[in-house]
């Protein structure tokens, strides 16, 4: 239900959903968020030893935007 209530530039038209509006030039707006090298690892069992090992997984790696 989650990924479903996601806005789709692929189907901008859905039964029960609210139509976007085209943005704008953003010239006298304030930046809301600025991110600078975002990085999220989550550790992960390793499987196929007796002993359990873990290792990163890097769902996000060096992600900067604003």
């Amino acid at each position: 239900m989650l990924l479903d209530a996601m806005p789709r530039l692929d189907k901008p038209t859905r039964q029960g959903h609210v139509n976007l509006k085209p943005m704008t030039a953003a010239d006298n707006r304030p930046t809301l968020l600025t991110v600078d090298d975002l990085k999220v690892h989550f550790p992960i069992r390793v499987s196929g030893t007796v002993f359990p090992k873990y290792k990163p997984l890097r769902a996000v790696d060096g992600v900067s935007l604003t």
